[in-house]
């Protein structure tokens, strides 16, 4: 009998295995190029979920109710603007994993999300948005609303961008948080023809590096491109991960200051009311350029367990009642 509940065991664990190590490239999937990021280097950095614990977008604490991300984050495919029952927000941790967190971890539900009126998907420009929490989130050590840059970034400015996304396009989120360096890079280089050919229009910013190996990837749309202990830009999309001369294109904070204040003051009622965005698509044809691809979420450790439990179950079924 022990040696049928090894055997039941260890055959388990090979199979779930498999489904998140599946070639080398899915072994450790994580930002492009990146190292882990320490506890309090990316002070107000928050994980965007499914209310199941699913990562799939990054965000930053702002103030204690709100929180920054991208409009693409939450929208669908059509434009329409998500419910915000659809969501919980998670802080103070550098793990996504659903049973092996810090204890200080946080997390509150979405009440409200506030998309730019004037967002575009075709074209994903205004590419902004806020969440406000059902609860404040509570100040630490290691946790605390960013400040926003009041002016757009300089060419060259040093900033850094961390998130749980992928390595590549065919891999997952990481369960650690990553961070990477990026460099502004200016205007001119980006709209270059053997870069986006004149796609990154006002309201937007490149940064990253023009040689690629080093950047974001899916599922870190929305996170805050830190310079100077400010979070001046908002992942929105980019050519592929990492790619050489495709840096990461940004959304630029400073210009939407003034519209972000006026949501943190709103007070008018429920989501319900919230004002949506008045022009989601595109009468033209849009700018041919590719977003940062949307993948499968990665099987987090809750579904490694319980497929490994399920098979498990089955295997000493079978061996007892053959």
């Amino acid at each position: 009998m022990r040696l049928q509940i090894i055997l039941c065991a260890f055959i388990a664990y090979g199979v779930s295995g498999n489904v998140i190590i599946e070639n080398d490239e899915q072994i450790v999937p994580l930002i492009v190029g990146g190292t882990p990021a320490a506890a309090g280097e990316f002070q107000g950095k928050i994980s965007l979920q499914y209310t199941d614990g699913t990562h799939i977008c990054g965000g930053t604490l702002i103030d204690p109710g709100h929180v920054l991300t991208s409009a693409t984050c939450v929208t669908n495919q059509w434009g329409d603007v998500l419910h915000p029952s659809e969501y919980r927000l998670m802080g103070d941790d550098l793990t996504i994993s659903v049973i092996s967190g810090n204890a200080n971890r946080q997390i509150r539900l979405a009440t409200h999300v506030f998309v730019h009126p004037e967002f575009n998907l075709n074209r994903t420009e205004h590419d902004i948005a806020v969440i406000r929490v059902n609860e404040t989130f509570t100040p630490s050590i290691t946790f605390n609303p960013v400040p926003r840059g009041q002016d757009s970034p300089g060419v060259n400015t040093q900033c850094s961008v961390a998130g749980w996304g992928s390595t590549a396009q065919s891999a997952g989120n990481s369960f650690t948080l990553m961070r990477v360096n990026a460099v502004v890079i200016s205007r001119a280089v980006c709209n270059s023809n053997t870069s986006y050919a004149g796609s990154v229009r006002g309201g937007m910013f490149c940064a990253g590096n023009i040689a690629g190996g080093q950047g974001t990837c899916q599922n870190d749309e929305g996170g805050g491109l830190i310079c100077n202990n400010a979070v001046f830009g908002v992942v929105s999309r980019a050519q592929g991960c990492a790619v050489a001369n495709f840096p990461t294109i940004y959304t630029d904070v400073a210009v939407y200051n003034t519209w972000i204040d006026s949501i943190i003051n709103w007070n008018e009622g429920e989501h319900e009311i919230v004002p949506t965005p008045t022009s989601i698509t595109s009468t033209t044809t849009p700018v041919p350029t590719t977003t940062i691809p949307t993948t499968t979420p990665y099987p987090d450790d809750a579904a490694i367990v319980a497929k490994s439990m399920y098979l498990f179950v089955a295997c000493l079924t079978i061996l007892l009642f053959r």
